[in-house]
């Protein structure tokens, strides 16, 4: 019996994309509670569709206060949703769990690819303020 360890196997990393987005949507459960369409009709938390560059009022802690949903919120709200939870959500049955160490670099940045991807139901062709510049370089 040959009792040396193996040499360790590297992970293998799918480089982000909405495509592995969409795929950890249902994955790791988020379709559970976020609906992809703006039908949230049975959800238990906000819908995804039209969130990217919308303005959320959210509770930080006590107080109450007004924010974009830009790439950065996004990522805030996978790894520490407790920090601002959106209006209306507060009083939930269901409190979302906390991302941090559960998902990777590429598997945040491809959830949040996916979630930018469902602005193409708006009815503008427009840009959201600032989503370009939030989401460069993570194509």
């Amino acid at each position: 019996v040959n009792l040396t360890p193996r040499a360790a196997q590297a992970a293998v990393v799918e480089a982000p994309s909405v495509d592995q987005g969409r795929r950890l949507h249902h994955l790791l459960g988020c379709a559970a509670c976020h609906a992809a369409e703006s039908n949230s009709a049975g959800q238990s938390a906000p819908p995804w569709n039209r969130l990217l560059g919308s303005n959320r009022q959210v509770w930080v802690g006590k107080s109450r206060a007004e924010v974009e949903a830009d790439a950065a919120y996004l990522r805030e709200s996978i790894l520490d949703p407790s920090a601002k939870v959106v209006e209306g959500y507060q009083k939930g049955e269901f409190a979302m769990p906390s991302y941090a160490g559960v998902v990777g670099d590429a598997q945040l940045e491809s959830l949040v690819l996916y979630i930018s991807s469902l602005q193409s139901s708006l009815p503008s062709p427009a840009e959201p303020k600032g989503a370009a510049a939030d989401l460069e370089g993570l194509e």
